[in-house]
């Protein structure tokens, strides 16, 4: 049984541990100020595995183990909570939902969690599979405090303002097709360059990064025919600099199926969570 309990302290309890804390920035980042998600644990006391609900999205914060029984209990409504679940807010989220694509039926809940195995287990558990709603597991790499690497920054990198960077980024994100994403996140700021001479007095940019909206360090892309030089660690060790230096932290998410730039954080000490970050979008109830 899942029970609700005070999101404040809970949120306040669990972010104790930076990384933690981190993570919730990166997955809540929508959340409007002094707003809290629904937060529900089946351990009050030692708040050692949680489920924070905002919108659709479900974050589980849990050892492995756990999966299997909190899949159960929220695929069968085992949820103390008032008002009972789904509650008006879930009901009015699914309803803003954009039109489910190849005939998918149920609602849709977008899961994320701390270790490739959930999906498993809440497949096993008779959650439905949403059409193309899995990605790929992510690593997520989260720091604090006044760290300087700028040691590793081996090439010329400055920052940018506005839409600088635009049209190369758009040739590189294959997530955002139509640039307005991009195009907010530049607006936000900042985002960053690698650049090398074109030996006549001009510069050559050779790989470019942006900041997503939840303030991670996204977007770092190195053209084909640019790679194999070090310039997207070099732009990695500048960006995160300036983010520990400005900011006094910095997180992002890598797929785990790009060891080029999980490689560079590696390589350079930025540290990460041991297991990766996945998520997936389950139907509930299944069709």
């Amino acid at each position: 049984m899942l029970q609700q309990v005070d999101a404040q302290q809970a949120l306040e309890r669990v972010s104790r541990n930076d990384c933690v804390r981190l993570l919730l920035k990166a997955h809540l980042w929508r959340l409007p100020d002094g707003e809290f998600p629904w937060v529900y644990t089946d351990n009050p006391q030692a708040l050692d595995s949680i489920v924070i609900r905002h919108g659709v999205r479900i974050i589980i914060l849990a050892p492995p183990e756990r999966y299997p029984q909190l899949a159960a209990d929220l695929l069968a409504e085992r949820i103390q909570q008032s008002p009972a679940w789904p509650d008006p807010g879930l009901r009015e989220a699914w309803q803003a939902e954009p039109e489910r694509e190849n005939g998918a039926r149920g609602k849709r809940l977008e899961m994320h969690a701390t270790g490739p195995s959930f999906a498993e287990a809440a497949f096993a558990a008779g959650f439905a599979r949403h059409p193309g709603g899995q990605h790929d597991p992510h690593w997520f790499y989260c720091l604090t405090g006044r760290v300087d690497f700028s040691a590793f920054v081996q090439h010329s990198c400055r920052l940018c303002a506005g839409r600088e960077l635009y049209e190369l980024l758009l040739g590189g994100i294959k997530y955002d097709e139509t640039g307005e994403y991009l195009a907010k996140c530049l607006d936000d700021g900042p985002s960053f360059v690698c650049e090398v001479s074109d030996g006549a007095g001009g510069d050559i940019p050779v790989c470019f990064s942006m900041t997503h909206l939840s303030g991670s360090m996204g977007g770092i892309f190195t053209p084909v025919e640019h790679r194999g030089h070090g310039y997207g660690r070099s732009l990695a060790a500048f960006q995160l600099s300036y983010m520990l230096r400005t900011r006094g932290e910095a997180w992002c998410h890598v797929n785990i199926n790009n060891p080029p730039s999980y490689r560079n954080l590696d390589l350079i000490g930025m540290p990460r969570l041991a297991e990766p970050v996945t998520w997936c979008a389950l139907l509930w109830p299944p069709a």
